[in-house]
């Protein structure tokens, strides 16, 4: 297959991908946020397949983060001066995010396999320009694809020795699969089926158990009131702190923000890292100090129960009279 018919195998993978994903997010409008998907490509850019799929990920409007086995300078030695040196700069200078392997030339191999498995880790689904030759070598195209099917990654396959359509691999193509497949016995489907393949990938759960978790999970919110007080008052009590106005307002997600932005302001942290784990942080801290401080009056309140009870027992030795209605005081 030529370099323009590549291209345009390509750019229609990548759209065909972003329509059968707008169309989940329109059939199951509840499970996903109104906004367009964020589209995502990882690559590690290797000459030739990578660069050019990476191009037309950005033409498409896809985010580009990159993964590299050596160190930025170290692996544009890997590309000839001139065009191909300036494209891969070009992409590493458009990439959202890079991320460079401490790789060594003299285990070049294993720097190649290394960002491989790297790739994987966050992908999806695999697409491989490859000419089907499994014996390429450890940190290959073969391996990859070879790994992606073993881990259940469905892989684009798309031929470049050849004008073949691009087929499909992926043991989930079959309803059920207790093997651990390879390149040569794994199911194989036309790209036709790629809506389908995305779907079983993103869909909602369908059976009615995991629908219910999924439908709690959507009806959960932050807390309206404030947790048990027992526990701070006990704080009160014992002279550790005085109670505050914050033990009886409802905690604030922004005030789990601000317990990580302070220390943290003026540092080089990247401001766009920041701003995406801030947000999740703050949710996590308020969610962990809300349930903290229910467990730990929950405690408080069993003790004081619990004494409650002995005195109300006790009491009954002191005033035999009243002992029934003290029994039932304590039950």
């Amino acid at each position: 297959m030529d370099l323009l018919a590549l291209r345009a195998a390509v750019s229609t993978i990548l759209a065909e991908l972003e329509s059968a994903l707008r169309g989940v997010g329109r059939q199951h409008a509840m499970a996903f946020d109104a906004a367009p998907p964020r589209m995502r490509l990882v690559s590690a850019l290797a000459d030739g397949a990578d660069t050019l799929v990476a191009q037309a990920a950005l033409a498409a409007g896809w985010r580009l983060d990159v993964c590299l086995p050596f160190v930025r300078e170290e692996y544009a030695k890997d590309f000839e001066l001139g065009i191909d040196l300036q494209v891969y700069l070009d992409l590493i200078g458009s990439a959202g995010a890079v991320m460079e392997l401490p790789g060594r030339r003299a285990d070049a191999a294993a720097a190649y396999e290394a960002v491989g498995r790297l790739v994987l880790e966050q992908s999806d689904i695999l697409i491989a320009l490859w000419d089907g030759d499994p014996n390429r070598g450890r940190g290959g195209t073969s391996r990859v694809v070879a790994e992606a099917i073993a881990r259940r990654i469905p892989v684009i396959h798309v031929a470049t020795h050849e004008s073949a359509a691009p087929k499909i691999l992926w043991s989930g193509l079959e309803i059920a699969d207790f093997e651990q497949l390879g390149i040569d016995d794994v199911p194989r489907a036309a790209a036709t089926m790629l809506p389908m393949v995305v779907a079983a990938l993103t869909e909602p759960p369908h059976q009615d158990i995991d629908r219910r978790m999924l439908q709690h999970f959507h009806a959960e919110h932050s807390a309206r009131g404030t947790p048990s007080l027992s526990y701070p008052v006990l704080l009160a009590a014992t002279g550790v702190r005085s109670l505050s106005r914050q033990d009886l307002q409802p905690l604030r997600v922004e005030d789990g923000v601000q317990t990580l932005r302070a220390p943290l302001a003026g540092s080089r942290v990247d401001p766009e890292f920041f701003d995406l784990i801030v947000q999740r942080y703050g949710i996590a801290d308020v969610t962990g100090t809300h349930f903290a401080q229910v467990f730990r009056s929950g405690f408080v309140g069993n003790y004081l129960l619990a004494g409650l009870a002995v005195v109300l027992a006790l009491s009954g030795l002191i005033a035999p009279a009243f002992k029934l209605p003290l029994i039932v005081a304590t039950i």
